[in-house]
């Protein structure tokens, strides 16, 4: 089946115009959008068009993730939650505590 980007929940991309984006070459704002906004249909449409090494790929590298998605995904894909940039990036921006 071919999946439309109209296939994926109206929320995730209202800032641009669906119609401009592209499955390949938006990628990574794609799987952006899914991991962070989107609804378990959508993860599962991102499943079946983008293989499983690309998602790892991109999710790794995300700045960002709650720490609810980053251990689900990290759960989800087999993969050391540690290799994630926003596990570093966690630590990096704590903040000290002011008494």
């Amino acid at each position: 089946m071919d999946y439309k980007i109209s296939d994926l929940s109206p929320h995730l991309f209202w800032d641009v115009d669906r119609n401009k984006i592209s499955w390949n070459k938006d990628a990574p704002y794609i799987i952006n959008g899914i991991v962070e906004y989107g609804v378990f249909s959508d993860f599962k449409i991102m499943l079946k068009i983008y293989s499983r090494e690309l998602i790892v790929e991109i999710i790794k590298q995300l700045r960002y993730l709650t720490p609810k998605m980053h251990q689900f995904l990290s759960l989800f894909f087999n993969q050391d939650e540690m290799e994630f940039r926003c596990y570093e990036q966690r630590f990096l921006n704590r903040k000290h505590w002011i008494y």
